[in-house]
């Protein structure tokens, strides 16, 4: 049974910023890269990364993060 995972936008602040559970992360998205785990995280918590990304850094690591999520191993939601 393949386990599932919702992520919200601490998990992945966490990874970026290396914080405090970081390695679950990176663990969890391993999982999901050899098809052992499913990770479902909504449009509106990866709007919100992408928004502290902007406010640390700029525009385009902002940009940089949402090109390289596209090829995550992850399902993104919409609000219905």
């Amino acid at each position: 049974m393949i386990k599932t995972y919702i992520f919200d936008a601490c998990a992945l602040i966490a990874l970026l910023t290396e914080e405090n559970g970081y390695r679950n992360v990176e663990k969890i998205i391993e999982e999901s890269k050899n098809n052992r785990a499913q990770i479902i995280m909504h449009n509106v918590n990866l709007l919100e990364v992408y928004y502290d990304i902007y406010k640390l850094y700029d525009e385009t690591k902002a940009i940089k993060f949402l090109d390289e999520i596209k090829n995550a191993p992850m399902s993104l939601r919409a609000a219905k």
